[in-house]
């Protein structure tokens, strides 16, 4: 009878090559790679259908809210309809409106802005929060040179809603007049009659 001898533990017969060994490798962490990228996937859809749920509640609970693609965050969503809305509340563009007649009085030419951050309007930037103040209105000659800066009180464009006792409008006084910009500040209730009378004698300054 013939027998057959099978290699030992460590024979060459079956030793497995370096190159095999090498490929097995990068598979292995190939497969790995894959499986971690797939599970994040799977991580951010879930945190967006998430957010998505969360926001249908806050909106009473409509499944119907608007899902964004995770994939395209420019994508327009498909169920929602944008319309346009008064970007002043009253008492904003009437202010809006006795300032633009008064400064156009004076020059058709100057033009107003709303909601300008203190630090767009003088050199150098204030330092620190003062920088990022908003200003309810600025007139700006035809250059873009500010001439005028006004706060409003009440509820203005940069909600602010400015008191007389403000500490940061102590230390923005000083600055416009240390700057040459003529500053107004205006009071919640105030009566337009007597308001454009001090617009009027502000721009003849």
């Amino acid at each position: 009878m013939n027998f057959v001898k099978v290699p030992e533990t460590g024979d060459s017969a079956f030793a497995i090559p370096p190159m095999a060994l090498y490929i097995l490798l990068v598979v292995v962490v190939l497969v790995f790679l894959f499986a971690f990228v797939k599970l994040r996937k799977n991580q951010k859809n879930l945190k967006s259908e998430l957010n998505a749920e969360d926001f249908a509640r806050a909106n009473g609970g409509s499944r119907a809210a608007p899902r964004f693609n995770p994939s395209s965050k420019l994508e327009l969503p498909s169920n929602i309809v944008y319309e346009a809305k008064t970007a002043l509340n009253t008492e904003s563009i009437q202010l809006l409106n006795l300032i633009e007649n008064a400064a156009w009085d004076v020059s058709s030419s100057f033009s107003i802005l709303t909601r300008c951050k203190l630090g767009d309007i003088l050199s150098p930037s204030p330092m620190g929060e003062l920088k990022s103040q908003i200003l309810d209105y600025v007139v700006v000659s035809k250059s873009g040179m500010p001439l005028m800066a006004a706060v409003y009180g009440g509820d203005g464009p940069s909600q602010n809603k400015w008191g007389a006792d403000d500490p940061a409008l102590n230390v923005i006084r000083d600055m416009m007049q240390m700057s040459g910009i003529r500053f107004l500040e205006i009071q919640a209730g105030f009566k337009p009659r007597v308001l454009k009378r001090r617009l009027k004698k502000l721009f003849k300054l």
